[in-house]
């Protein structure tokens, strides 16, 4: 407390999350004294280096750290005009390291290609280019960096040329769920066979139901994949469906609640074949052709709903709404920063107990376990039980030092 800092202690995960919760906060609270910029992590290596980090913090007037683990900087000024300096002056830097720097993210089968089949070519590019390149699987993420622009351009043009190369050598055809056990057959019998018969590889692509991944080259590649589209338009003719057209941001919502069309099959005891491609959904099966028309209009129903719904606030649950005097600004590709000019404001007065209760309540919601309900009540203001999460158990002070902090039921503790 007498250092005037926050101290965070956890699971790493956790702890990282709450970093970025608690800056978030600050320059909520401080949105003239405060900022972060966030940045893409393959740049640490280019400006990491305390000494980067001290020379922007001389020349900007600021006091800016680094915070490696979430790839944000965090920039402290006593006025508006000093903190804009140290923003420019850090986006600036970002900017430059970028020319030398490409970072593109890739499709994780993709990655897996480059990673499996293109070892030599990615090691002979990089060579060629004097530049490093590295495939990052957990951010599916591919980093190019090298000491002249012209070199780091050459090198991303033969990686593309590597990709290019991949997907003619794989396709991906989603078909209809309700057909994919006739399709592969026992066991995937039939698959298999297809696959044999025309000299490729054919997969059921994990984590998906109805999309499949068919491998090979040249005209065995075509010709397969010409035999899985003439069956599918086969298979379809043989069982018609009710077919309902649904716009593309709606089409992404139901992929993503599968409850919705869940519901819809038990309650008609029909199928219900998504599109994500052709933006449709497919009623087939059941007792008769009126049941499937019921279904598709309770579905039509309820996507009418939904649409009105986001019509008027959308879902407030999952929305993330940008405070109006945010300083976070998003370097390349990401949100720009406001250019409307900082001016100087007074913060709100909090007293240190209403200040403890809100922090206690950020953190409360990061490490929530779903347990019992347990609110904190301010003295200054009354809070919504339902915004506020279950996981924080008790608020302790040590009696030796007075300080207190907060535990929580994952163990997760806050020190103020």
């Amino acid at each position: 407390e007498s250092l005037g800092a926050v101290v965070i202690t956890g699971k790493r995960s956790n702890v990282k999350r709450a970093k970025t919760m608690m800056l978030g906060f600050l320059e909520t609270v401080a949105p003239t004294g405060i900022a972060k910029i966030k940045f893409l992590k393959p740049l640490l290596k280019s400006m990491g280096s305390s000494k980067d980090v001290a020379k922007l913090s001389m020349d900007s007037g600021c006091i800016i750290s680094l915070e490696r683990d979430i790839c944000t900087f965090f920039l402290q000024a006593p006025s508006s005009n000093q903190l804009k300096d140290g923003m420019e002056a850090v986006e600036s830097t970002i900017k430059e390291c970028m020319k030398l720097t490409n970072v593109f993210q890739v499709e994780s089968w993709l990655l897996q290609y480059l990673l499996t089949k293109s070892v030599e070519s990615i090691e002979m590019a990089k060579k060629e280019c004097d530049c490093q390149i590295e495939l990052s699987r957990n951010e599916l993420m591919i980093s190019i960096s090298g000491k002249e622009e012209a070199e780091v351009s050459k090198a991303k043009s033969m990686i593309d040329t590597m990709m290019d190369q991949a997907k003619k050598e794989n396709v991906f055809i989603d078909i209809p769920e309700s057909s994919m056990n006739e399709f592969s057959g026992t066991s995937g019998r039939r698959m298999r066979g297809l696959a044999s018969k025309y000299g490729v590889h054919i997969d059921r692509v994990k984590k998906t139901k109805s999309r499949i991944h068919i491998q090979g080259s040249g005209q065995s590649l075509i010709r397969a994949v010409n035999a899985v589209n003439e069956w599918v338009a086969n298979w379809e003719k043989k069982n018609g469906g009710v077919t309902l057209v649904i716009e593309e941001d709606m089409i992404n919502h139901v992929a993503s609640e599968s409850s919705i069309l869940n519901d819809i099959q038990k309650e008609f005891g029909v199928k219900a074949d998504l599109n994500k491609k052709n933006c449709s959904v497919t009623i087939r099966g059941g007792k008769t052709t009126a049941t499937r028309e019921k279904a598709s209009l309770k579905l039509e129903s309820l996507m009418q709903e939904i649409s009105e719904k986001d019509g008027k606030g959308g879902n407030k649950e999952n929305e993330v709404i940008a405070p109006a005097d945010s300083n976070t600004t998003y370097v390349n590709g990401e949100d720009p920063m406001s250019k409307a000019p900082i001016e100087e404001v007074e913060p709100p007065e909090m007293t240190q107990k209403s200040q403890n209760n809100a922090i206690g309540s950020l953190y409360n919601l990061l490490v929530s376990d779903d347990v019992a309900s347990s609110v904190i009540a301010s003295d200054v203001q009354e809070w919504d039980s339902s915004t506020v999460s279950s996981g924080l158990e008790s608020e302790i002070e040590s009696p030796e030092t007075g300080v207190s902090y907060y535990r929580s039921a994952s163990g997760f503790h806050v020190r103020l």
